[in-house]
């Protein structure tokens, strides 16, 4: 990964008891404040939503909106020689890249593009 400000949400949805966990897409309706929608109730559970979801909301949109409007959401950029990422969580902090494990995986290997024609 090149030079960016990635984030990642460690919060779980609270349906199925937590069994999605903090899958993709579940802060889709978080940015949005779309808990009402069919996407917002699936991934995050009918009625109202936890004053932590509503925190997560304005976290999520204030950093996307300084982003468009500065290029800096409020946090480092994520480089080679910082891996700062932003953890969306009841306690929302900055911290090295959780899944540095992960990265290293794959580093060395050069993947070639999708033909899809």
């Amino acid at each position: 990964m090149g030079r960016a400000h990635p984030y990642e949400l460690c919060r779980p949805s609270p349906v199925l008891g937590g069994a999605l966990g903090a899958s993709h897409a579940v802060d889709v309706p978080l940015l949005f404040g779309t808990f009402d929608s069919p996407a917002g109730r699936l991934l995050l559970g009918e009625g109202e939503p936890s004053a932590e979801a509503l925190r997560l909301t304005e976290e999520i949109r204030g950093s996307w909106a300084a982003f468009a409007r500065h290029g800096d959401p409020g946090w480092p950029l994520h480089g080679p020689d910082r891996r700062a990422t932003r953890l969306l969580d009841a306690e929302v902090c900055t911290a090295p890249c959780p899944e540095e494990w992960s990265r290293r995986i794959w580093h060395g290997h050069a993947f070639d593009p999708f033909d899809l024609t």
